[in-house]
């Protein structure tokens, strides 16, 4: 399938801006605060400096912690894939940029400050106002943060990253990462496979390829245990789906959550563990885009009572020499 031949730009440091790469690999993933891209360039370069051409060493004009932008697609119409920076340069031939999106300047932001007791939303807030007053990054809150009383919370002298991942470590049915809202950077914090932000079609002998997709049929059934402590130590359980299922998952929650929030994360879980259909990843090429949180309809001539929707939790995109490609995981089938 022709779409066009691949083009790039990559801008460095907001100086230099090469139109050729080896190879770029960005993956983004609701599974992770920080998401990450890999680029591999040659040791030397060519670039336009005004109306001449000139030859330049890339490791002498660039250096850890310049910023990044990358942008690829078909013909000239590149789309943005990738923002953020430089965090390693891997010395070698050729040469590795190991990149992060904004998330880098939590890294850079240490904090020393603690929270007895405070809802979820206002120390994200917090920690928000203290990377901006840290690094003059403003980033705003998506409206996404459930109902949750944080107790405890401790942060001596540690990265914002540090925190937030601390976060996560509490509440790992939450995720917790920068989103793109109608063209303003915001900070997602919510059920893992809360976000919903299109849809995308795909049918395996024609747009895409199969991947490692395999399609399972049995389905066992399956209970959720929801546990949660209060500031006393108490557990209380809740259960949810087949009361009667051998198979069950545990999940602890420490602190005061809403009673929507247990079973909103209960039915993700089931979700994830009691479908008929699709597992696994699919090939597909730069269009259509795809992105962490999108559904993905995927149809087959050969097999079409098998369609169906399904979330994308992780997408690896790949661009260079042997032209581009996505990779969608698929996470869970959210109907036929």
């Amino acid at each position: 399938m022709f779409l066009g031949t691949t083009t790039c730009e990559i801008d460095l440091a907001n100086t230099y801006r090469l139109r050729a790469v080896k190879e770029i690999e960005i993956k983004k993933s609701v599974h992770q605060i920080v998401q990450t891209a890999k680029v591999t360039l040659p040791l030397s370069v060519v670039i336009r400096n005004q109306n001449n051409l000139q030859n330049i060493k890339l490791t002498d004009k660039i250096k850890e912690g310049d910023t990044i932008k990358l942008s690829f697609g078909y013909d000239g119409n590149n789309r943005t894939e990738f923002v953020g920076y430089i965090r390693n340069i891997n010395y070698k031939i050729p040469v590795v940029l190991e990149c992060e999106d904004n998330m880098y300047l939590f890294r850079q932001t240490n904090i020393d400050k603690s929270w007895k007791r405070d809802s979820l939303k206002n120390i994200l807030n917090d920690i928000l106002n203290l990377v901006y007053q840290a690094q003059g990054y403003r980033l705003q809150l998506l409206d996404s943060v459930p109902d949750v009383t944080v107790e405890n919370l401790i942060c001596k002298d540690q990265t914002a990253l540090w925190l937030l991942q601390t976060i996560i470590d509490r509440y790992p049915l939450f995720g917790i990462f920068i989103v793109d809202d109608n063209g303003v950077e915001k900070l997602y914090c919510g059920l893992l496979y809360g976000r919903n932000v299109g849809e995308v079609n795909y049918m395996l002998e024609s747009n895409c390829k199969e991947g490692d997709l395999t399609y399972k049929k049995d389905v066992n059934p399956t209970k959720v245990i929801i546990e949660t402590v209060d500031k006393r130590g108490r557990i209380e359980r809740t259960v949810f789906g087949d009361t009667h299922a051998k198979n069950t998952i545990k999940r602890r929650i420490p602190g005061e959550v809403s009673e929507l929030a247990k079973k909103q994360a209960a039915q993700e879980e089931l979700n994830r563990k009691t479908y008929e259909g699709y597992r696994g990843n699919i090939n597909a090429f730069l269009k259509p885009y795809i992105e962490p949180g999108m559904i993905a309809n995927i149809g087959s001539k050969q097999f079409p009572d098998r369609a169906g929707k399904y979330y994308i939790g992780t997408v690896t995109t790949t661009f260079g020499t042997n032209g581009g490609k996505r990779k969608p995981q698929i996470e869970f089938k959210t109907s036929a």
